[in-house]
């Protein structure tokens, strides 16, 4: 999925705003970084919840703990701490698509 957003990104900006070379893939870069938090945090989430205990009983389930989140939280729930993930995850991404554009630039794959 990272790939194909960053392709998406990439294609959209570089038609848009006329950006070229690490600019273009710096900004694409950044811009998957945000929709990757956005697809990956309620997964996160959901698997952090399931490794902590609760004081009435163990969650038995990934629909059971998606439906307490929901539950207490609300849809906005499942993104709790998502500036934080975006702020860990972004610039590895960004770093990590800049350099295998350079790497592929240089015929290395």
């Amino acid at each position: 999925a990272k790939m194909v957003t960053y392709d998406t990104c990439k294609t959209f900006i570089q038609d848009r705003f006329l950006l070229e070379g690490v600019a273009l893939q710096f900004w694409s870069a950044f811009v998957t970084g945000f929709f990757i938090t956005g697809m990956v945090m309620p997964l996160d989430m959901i698997r952090t919840r399931m490794m902590l205990p609760t004081e009435n009983h163990q969650r038995t389930s990934l629909v059971d703990c998606a439906k307490g989140i929901y539950h207490h939280y609300g849809l906005f729930g499942f993104y709790r701490g998502a500036y934080a993930f975006w702020v860990r995850i972004a610039p590895k991404t960004c770093l990590q698509l800049i350099l295998f554009e350079h790497l592929k630039e240089s015929n290395y794959f």
